[in-house]
């Protein structure tokens, strides 16, 4: 205390008047004790008020408490008591007191809290701890969700979903049933799926797929035993293809493990998406384009897009900076998914519908899946990130290519109004753009590793079905690029010659030789993959390359009949047969490929 009664703390701190306003006091450094504020304005320089306590009120700390009592006991009923204090940690706090049921806590929050499903899947795990799956991370969960002071003033009529609509409540209520098949059929399947189809779309991580399989359990973990069962499906069609059956009881194989799964898709989709959403849609389209109808497998991979969409997998700012196995699935999902689209767009002749500027994610890590630490919280990376030869090394540099066919779509494929407005105008603008996509491709042939280039007498058979559709995509890519200026009669090239443009002649002579040159490069590749492993013709993306090919060979050989040379017709005619005899082999594993025969 001082000796005019008052303490340290209300001498140096501001006087009533510049407290009121906020403003910075000199009265305690002045003698007097007198501010000069207090002075110019002719008022009365006092220190009489006292500081309010800030201290929070009883009855408010008493609310908080009871609310986080009543979120803890809904969590419970969904998450094992000791799983729980397991991540919240052992935290005790003595001064909470009991449940009162007369107290008052934030109605809306318990609401939304008694409507939150948490993923059995990714509860309890080898590790014992949790894993959440609703977006790529916590910023992408902020767009879905928002913050907790703007979710808490949202009118919950417009922002929830009604209780019957629910989805876990509809799941609840139909009482949907899964059936694997035995163990042994399915370790089968499994392996054969992962053996074919995850090797050229690296959709799931074998090692976490397995470990969840054992510790699933079909009565709650109802989304991944529909991923589960579509893995299934897909591994019995590919089983029966090798075989050399068409019909099961009747059926199609697989049919009968995704009939399960059918029903499960006419559920409404939550408002944030979980990996397991997108991966069912996805896998039910790869599923689908094994039938007659090709259009059918469309749609549920549109609704796989719009999923990966909304969970924000198309944004870097999604993503952690520390690499971590669920991250790197989400980008997996989403680049399968642009694969996917811009193959779609090439075998049907229309628009793409995931552009390029619509994401800036990066490329998945081309490291081993063995990398990844499974048993650990979060799936760690082990180690660096350093570039090995894996199955995610291979999907990058297809993805390249497939992005370069992406821009092919959207300048020499685009309509006239498209090329206007980006600039693609002028007289020698098929030129640029074309010299534009052939030094991208050289560049990308160039820079592709020495464990992915073509060597047709490899003894690795991994390696020789990368390369195969590796190289094969590449050689159809540039017939993609030169085919719109391609000329293939006498009378079109009389025509060029008295044109104009000087260049004319040129550029459809360059164009046709090189697409001839590309078509015979990839009839090569087709041929020795059809002497040493048929089997590498087990995805879709191999629909592409003969067909293109065979066209391109058939209106070359027809429009030059009369020039050609038999040496180079008979060769011309051995690789249309090469590519007839692909497109047979393919049809036996997917419907819709018959339909270019």
């Amino acid at each position: 205390m001082t000796s005019q009664g008052r303490s340290v703390r209300d001498v140096i701190r501001s006087c009533d008047n510049c407290r009121h306003v906020k403003r910075a006091c000199d009265g305690p450094e002045r003698p007097d004790r007198v501010c000069t504020r207090c002075i110019r304005s002719s008022k009365e320089c006092s220190y009489e008020r006292t500081c309010r306590s800030r201290v929070a009120p009883k009855g408010y700390i008493q609310a908080l408490e009871t609310r986080i009592e009543k979120v803890e006991k809904i969590l419970l009923r969904h998450v094992p008591e000791a799983l729980l204090m397991q991540e919240l940690g052992s935290l005790t706090m003595p001064h909470v007191r009991a449940l009162s049921p007369s107290a008052t806590f934030h109605q809306p929050l318990i609401v939304g809290a008694e409507q939150l499903k948490v993923a059995p899947l990714f509860q309890q795990g080898p590790s014992g701890l949790s894993e959440r799956m609703a977006s790529p991370s916590d910023a992408a969960a902020l767009r879905c969700f928002g913050t907790l002071n703007s979710a808490s003033r949202r009118r919950f009529a417009f922002w929830t979903v009604p209780q019957h609509e629910f989805r876990g409540e509809m799941l609840e209520d139909r009482f949907f049933t899964f059936s694997l098949p035995p163990p042994e059929r399915l370790a089968l399947l499994v392996r054969v799926y992962f053996e074919t189809t995850n090797v050229f779309r690296p959709l799931l991580h074998r090692g976490l797929f397995e470990q969840q399989l054992v510790c699933a359990d079909p009565a709650r973990d109802k989304h991944f035993m529909a991923v589960a069962l579509l893995v299934c499906a897909l591994g019995e069609a590919q089983i029966a293809a090798d075989e050399g059956r068409q019909v099961d009881d009747g059926e199609t194989p697989g049919w009968h493990y995704f009939a399960q799964v059918e029903p499960f898709l006419r559920v409404p989709t939550p408002a944030c998406s979980q990996i397991l959403d997108v991966q069912m849609w996805y896998l039910s389209s790869l599923y689908l384009a094994h039938r007659p109808g090709i259009n059918t497998c469309l749609t549920p991979f549109s609704v796989a897009i719009q999923l990966a969409y909304q969970a924000g997998a198309h944004r870097r700012a999604s993503y952690r900076r520390q690499p971590n196995l669920m991250d790197e699935l989400w980008k997996r999902m989403f680049w399968c998914c642009v694969v996917s689209d811009r193959l779609a767009a090439s075998l049907l002749g229309r628009p793409h519908w995931i552009k390029d500027e619509s994401f800036d994610l990066d490329l998945p890590l081309e490291v081993d899946d063995s990398r990844w630490d499974i048993s650990a919280p979060g799936y760690p990376l082990l180690g660096p990130p350093v570039r090995e030869s894996c199955a995610a090394s291979f999907f990058n540099w297809q993805l390249r290519l497939y992005l370069i066919l992406g821009v092919s779509f959207r300048t020499i494929y685009a309509i006239n109004r498209s090329r206007l407005l980006m600039g693609y105008v002028g007289v020698e603008w098929d030129q640029r753009v074309t010299a534009l996509l052939d030094g991208m491709l050289r560049q990308w042939l160039d820079t592709v590793p020495d464990d992915l280039g073509w060597n047709p007498d490899t003894a690795d058979l991994t390696y020789f079905i990368k390369a195969s559709q590796l190289h094969a995509n590449m050689c159809t890519q540039r017939i993609v690029t030169h085919n719109p200026f391609m000329r293939t009669t006498a009378r079109e090239f009389v025509r060029a010659s008295q044109s104009e443009s000087p260049t004319a002649w040129l550029d459809l002579s360059t164009s046709l030789v090189i697409c001839t040159e590309a078509a015979l490069a990839c009839s090569d590749i087709l041929e020795t993959v059809l002497e040493r492993y048929p089997r590498c013709f087990a995805f879709p993306g191999w629909w592409e390359q003969p067909f293109i090919t065979g066209l391109v060979l058939l209106v070359n050989l027809f429009g030059w009949q009369t020039t050609l040379a038999d040496a180079e017709a008979e060769r011309l005619l051995r690789a249309v047969r090469v590519c007839l005899d692909t497109l047979s082999v393919i049809s036996s594993r997917f419907k819709a490929a018959a339909r270019e025969l």
